[in-house]
């Protein structure tokens, strides 16, 4: 048995031989209603548009190069 499998509270529920389950939404509905708070700040749009920024310059560098590399 995998530390993953062990980890699964929705696992230990249905047994070992029981067909793969549901996750019910109940699991994680109060982080993923933290993140969606968040999401809704003003505060939140700045490190967003960095991190995008950000992975816009290193897609631009990576393409560089590797035409770099090819020449």
């Amino acid at each position: 048995m995998t530390t993953l499998m062990k980890a699964c509270r929705s696992k230990a529920k249905r047994g070992p031989d029981a067909r793969a389950g549901k996750i019910t939404p109940d699991e994680f509905e109060d982080a993923c209603q933290i993140a969606r708070s968040i999401a809704r700040t003003l505060q939140s749009d700045v490190p967003m548009k960095r991190r995008k920024r950000a992975k816009t310059l290193f897609a631009h560098i990576n393409a560089i190069s590797i035409s770099a590399a090819s020449d």
